[in-house]
């Protein structure tokens, strides 16, 4: 990645990529088209009931669904929702949406029902695909809206389920994908943002995001990857499967990395895109080794920081020529940097193409190398904006066109960016700032350590006390006092102590796709130090 950086104004910039399709196009003609020139090749499995589906088959359903919607009369100023687990009827759903113009906004189907309610309610879809096993919770959730409700899996008596829409129609072969008014830059998907801090918003993302090239994949992969269509990456990978060919790796299932290690020898998976933490949880797995892992070619994972010792263990389990990275970015801005080189572990890599960074002090004056502020980001085509949200898509870009990513980090001479924190979690006691992301990295060095996330209590004295939660690895014999003592040996500064203490809990909060949740983690540190006192 070739990365440029204005000594003037402090701003990095990485290779400017010509766009392959024109502005006018939409990404539901590339896929129409994309997925002619494959047709008998099997793009998706579905592991759970062993289900294959051809590109000519996709192609078909999504026509067929596609008409249907045209049928209800719905278009590209309506929204259709996705709140389903990851089965084979989801990918012909989400094409004949594709295909009709209509923007879907997907919700993950294990959220409480004040949540999906919240969702719902900020895009009011005119229509729902959704498992029958949620059915009801559904029905509540739209309660204060008129819609349809279609089951993709698990049918209930008298709904209409996605089969009824995938009957043989008289007209697929003349059919054609709607024309977006606004070409490349419609909003194709709406996507909540990950709420780790705060209720979801809901993020437009145009045609022009699910385009930018796929760095990992190509005809021949065959790709696993453990977020569903609710996670920026797994649709825009559902996308790239039918606009390059591979096939996709899916199952009804939470990630278990024992039934990971099965898959992966079963479907020869050569290239697999996980959460950091499920990461850790595989190279601690019994069963891991490089026999094991000899068919993956390519490992991406992201959404937290990988510990040193469990990013050494990755390495010495893949195969020398296996590409492993690290990828950072955004539900709004999408993926931000890559990270390629095996051992610079804290770095979260350079730029992607087309992006602009820059580092700013909270008066928006711009950082230079090595120097400390918040990451802001600048692309090259519009971005739509939190959907019904002026407010907050206003506050997030500012005068300059800049996207404050709340994350704070610094750039280094070789061009490779660094996260600190997140700007509002760094932490202050005694008047002493630090990062939880310090103390997490300084436990993680511990023998047995499978998993660390490190929170704060408020004393109305001292301001932020830092507690570790952590899960350690089976047979480990660490007590919590050891976690104590080697924070204070390593860092010798009283305010980076855990002066809340440590805990041992069975797994630490996170969503569905494995990023932390740190409201929870602080809620359970709470109760924890409340027993414990």
């Amino acid at each position: 990645m070739s990365i440029t950086y204005d000594k003037v104004n402090k701003i990095w910039s990485s290779e400017r990529e010509d766009p392959i399709y024109s502005e006018s196009t939409s990404l539901g003609q590339i896929v129409y088209q994309q997925l002619q020139n494959f047709p008998n090749k099997v793009i998706q499995i579905d592991d759970t009931n062993n289900t294959k589906v051809t590109s000519q088959q996709t192609l078909l359903w999504g026509i067929r669904i596609a008409q249907h919607l045209r049928k209800l009369q719905l278009s590209e100023n309506d929204v259709i929702s996705i709140v389903a687990s990851n089965t084979t009827y989801v990918l012909p759903a989400v094409l004949g949406c594709l295909f009709n113009g209509t923007p879907i906004h997907t919700v993950n189907p294990k959220l409480d029902l004040d949540t999906i309610s919240h969702c719902l309610n900020i895009t009011k879809p005119k229509l729902i695909f959704c498992d029958g096993d949620n059915y009801e919770l559904l029905q509540k959730a739209s309660s204060s809206f008129r819609t349809k409700l279609y089951t993709l899996s698990g049918h209930v008596k008298g709904v209409t389920k996605i089969e009824d829409l995938l009957e043989v129609t008289t007209t697929e072969n003349s059919y054609r994908p709607v024309k977006l008014s606004k070409g490349i830059h419609q909003t194709v998907a709406i996507l909540c943002s990950s709420g780790t801090t705060g209720k979801p918003k809901a993020v437009c993302i145009s045609s022009s995001l699910f385009l930018i090239h796929d760095w990992v994949n190509n005809y021949d992969s065959v790709l696993y990857i453990s977020s569903g269509i609710d996670w920026i990456t797994g649709i825009f990978f559902l996308y790239s499967s039918c606009i390059r060919g591979f096939t996709r790796i899916i199952f009804n299932k939470s990630f278990e990395a024992g039934h990971f290690l099965e898959i992966l020898h079963k479907y020869k998976i050569t290239t697999a895109f996980l959460s950091s933490r499920y990461v850790a949880a595989l190279v601690q797995h019994p069963n891991v080794s490089r026999e094991s892992l000899k068919h993956l070619k390519a490992i991406t994972f992201g959404g937290s920081t990988l510990s040193e010792v469990n990013s050494e263990k990755l390495i010495q389990i893949c195969t020398e020529s296996a590409q492993i990275g690290f990828c950072y970015g955004s539900t709004e801005m999408g993926p931000i940097t890559q990270r390629l080189e095996k051992r610079k572990f804290n770095s979260v890599g350079k730029l992607f193409n087309n992006l602009q960074m820059a580092i700013v002090t909270d008066d928006g004056q711009h950082c230079g190398p090595n120097e400390i502020g918040e990451i802001v980001i600048r692309m090259p085509h519009p971005w739509n904006g939190y959907y019904n949200n002026p407010l907050e898509t206003e506050k997030a870009f500012d005068s300059r066109g800049w996207f404050h990513s709340g994350d704070l980090g610094y750039v280094d001479d070789e061009h490779d960016l660094f996260i600190v924190d997140r700007k509002k979690e760094i932490l202050k006691y005694r008047g002493m700032q630090f990062s939880t992301n310090e103390i997490e990295g300084v436990i993680a060095e511990l023998q047995g350590v499978r998993d660390v996330c490190v929170v704060s209590m408020v004393n109305e004295t001292d301001g932020d006390l830092a507690g570790a939660l952590v899960v350690l690895a089976e047979g480990c014999t660490l007590k919590e006092r050891h976690i104590i003592e080697h924070v204070k040996k390593r860092l010798v500064s009283p305010h980076k102590h855990l002066n809340a203490g440590a805990y041992f809990v069975d797994r630490l909060p996170q969503n569905l796709n494995g990023k932390l949740i740190k409201k929870e983690a602080r809620e359970l540190l709470k109760i924890l130090s409340q027993k414990n006192h």
